[in-house]
């Protein structure tokens, strides 16, 4: 991407770009800052079956499931930059919503599922109103925009029919009520599938309220049927009961299922478990579970895991007031790091 830049840089017709091309190559930092002005200075200057063929090079590059989180929040900038350039580049914007929302970008994926709903509305784009909502009501709540989420959900029901369903309680942070909504759901569940996705719904807002003895006791119950993916989806939230409930040999067991942090098997963020965290998870309760053992300089090394795997991920969010969800979990990283400089 640095070499990129810096040929964009180099072939930009503009002077006051091409002046700063040796900048660039002494400061990576400048390269990254102008990537998009120099881009969209050459695009302008491309035929257009070159524009075309570039596209598809993009959309190839956001498809890739190994691209590094922080160099598809870059040419997520450009997206947006080109846009706001009155050029938005002629790529799908139900793609560019899902890689926005996958690198934890979360007001860029807010300003694409608003395109998307009201495209969807108006019979311009080919999409679910109903699960477009759902999309909203998640990001807004990301993004601790509650009193929005709330609005879209009751403009829904009164214009589009919409019942509400368990997962929205959930997304609306009504905890109590998602819980009892579930708990109704898995007893009347038909099918295994539903009823195992019930139960996680019903683990979810047990660990959402801090009720961790009947998290505890639902996860012991339903983990050995569970199927692989289940469990990876199960993990975190048992290992926060049993460790909550001082019950080590079965936390060990939870812990085992998570990714280790290992820095030649992690993925983009996105493609670990279900909640989105199970690297930064998994390095932090090993850490965990080997201060408990006595094991102090295995521990370090899972703890400066922890701190590497929960860089990438706050380095995808927006500003500082996107790191609220991670705080908590920064900060116990941070004391047990500070556990061994004692």
């Amino acid at each position: 991407m640095r070499h990129f830049s810096i040929e964009l840089l180099k072939e930009s017709p503009s002077p006051a770009l091409r002046t700063c091309k040796k900048l660039a190559q002494l400061q990576p930092f400048v390269g990254r800052e102008l990537f998009a002005a120099g881009f969209v200075s050459c695009w302008s200057h491309l035929h257009e079956s070159s524009q075309r063929q570039l596209v598809r090079s993009l959309e190839m590059a956001f498809s890739s499931p190994n691209i590094p989180p922080e160099i598809l929040a870059t040419l997520l900038n450009l997206a947006e930059f080109m846009e706001h350039d009155e050029r938005p580049l002629p790529i799908d914007i139900r793609l560019l919503g899902a890689l926005a929302e996958k690198c934890r970008a979360f007001a860029k994926a807010l300003h694409y599922k608003e395109m998307e709903f009201e495209g969807a509305r108006s019979n311009r784009m080919e999409a679910n109103p109903v699960a477009v909502v759902e999309a909203l009501i998640h990001i807004n709540n990301q993004l601790h925009q509650h009193e929005a989420a709330v609005g879209i959900l009751t403009f829904a029901q009164q214009h589009l029919g919409v019942q509400l369903k368990e997962s929205w309680y959930e997304k609306l942070q009504r905890w109590d009520d998602a819980l009892k909504a579930y708990t109704a759901k898995a007893s009347q569940a038909s099918t295994p599938h539903l009823a195992l996705d019930a139960t996680l719904g019903r683990m979810r807002c047990l660990e959402a309220l801090a009720r961790w003895e009947e998290l505890n006791n639902l996860c012991k119950e339903y983990w050995t049927p569970a199927d692989a993916a289940a469990r990876l989806e199960m993990a975190p939230m048992a290992a926060s009961a049993a460790w909550n409930m001082g019950e080590w040999d079965q936390m060990s067991e939870y812990v085992s299922r998570l990714d280790d942090g290992d820095e030649t098997k992690l993925r983009v963020l996105g493609n670990t478990a279900a909640t989105g965290d199970g690297s930064s998870n998994g390095t932090f309760f090993r850490a965990v579970l080997l201060v408990r053992r006595k094991k102090y300089d295995e521990a370090r090394e899972y703890v400066e895991r922890a701190r590497k795997c929960l860089a990438t991920e706050l380095a995808a969010l927006v500003s500082f007031s996107h790191f609220f969800n991670h705080c908590f979990f920064e900060t116990q990283v941070a004391t047990l790091f500070n556990c061994f400089s004692v």
